[in-house]
């Protein structure tokens, strides 16, 4: 019964009269709905004229939509990152996090620090961070592996980072500072000395190694700098009136590394094995 029910449905079908009438009245709405002018979105019959309504979309709230998913975007963004920020900061080498740690936190923390103290200052603070990390894992018995094998990169590059820092303290005149930077170190190190000499083990062979070789190369770079030191003598003139004068600074720079060798044994001696 339903099949001749279907059947009798699917024949049914529009008269030619009414085909005509329906494109009629499509083709007039197209005609006065052309593409590119503004439309409005429905119009209200049953009244004496057409009531043309806004469609809702065309609210402020909805034209502003983009504007206001982007900063919610951001706000977002910046509200992981801080959270991400924050959760690094405790974070140890090998952890997941622990790239935004150095990699992201310490250098924000280096570039809004003003003046060279200070900012040799953060180094030193950071150098402290490195052997407080290594002391945790190796109280967990975890600095092995690839975690020992950043605890000395990380090490090594804090060294350097420090002493590139006094250097230019140094170079900028201010002996007194990069004296009490330099005791800074030696305080952090001498603290950590335990795991300082756990990191230092496995670079200590190669130093060996090396350090003949930067004893040569010192060598020969203190002839050549004598040598050059000797041809610019004549051109600085205007500065210095006689090499007198340079004898002096070269002995009062001599007497500022003699000083801070005396307070930094510990510090000195990392050096040395690194051979910076």
């Amino acid at each position: 019964m339903y099949e001749k029910i279907f059947k009798k449905i699917k024949k049914e079908g529009l008269t030619a009269e009414e085909k005509d009438y329906g494109l009629h009245l499509l083709k007039n709405f197209v005609d006065s709905n052309p593409i590119g002018i503004p439309s409005p979105w429905y119009k209200k019959f049953g009244q004496k004229s057409f009531v043309l309504l806004k469609s809702p979309f065309q609210n402020s709230f909805f034209v502003r939509k983009k504007t206001l998913v982007g900063a919610l975007a951001v706000l977002l963004f910046i509200s992981l990152g801080e959270s991400l920020s924050l959760a690094a900061k405790y974070s140890l080498p090998g952890d997941i996090l622990y790239p935004i740690k150095i990699g992201l936190n310490e250098r924000i923390e280096s570039a809004v620090t003003i003046g060279l103290e200070q900012k040799a200052e953060i180094k030193v603070k950071h150098l402290d961070t490195r052997l407080a990390e290594a002391e945790k894992l190796d109280t967990a018995n975890k600095l092995d592996g690839d975690r020992k094998t950043e605890v000395e990169i990380q090490f090594k590059k804090s060294i350097k980072n420090t002493l590139t820092h006094i250097n230019t303290l140094k170079a900028s005149g201010n002996a007194d500072n990069a004296i009490k930077v330099s005791s800074n170190v030696e305080t952090s190190l001498q603290k950590h000395k335990k795991i300082v000499g756990k990191i230092l083990d496995r670079t200590k062979s190669e130093s060996e190694n090396t350090k003949k070789e930067k004893q040569e190369d010192r060598t020969g770079a203190s002839i050549q700098n004598n040598t050059t030191a000797e041809s610019s003598y004549s051109t600085t003139s205007v500065k210095f009136e006689n090499k007198a004068e340079i004898k002096v600074l070269e002995s009062q720079s001599l007497d500022l590394e003699n000083e801070i060798d005396k307070k930094t044994p510990l510090f000195r001696d990392i050096i040395e094995k690194y051979s910076f």
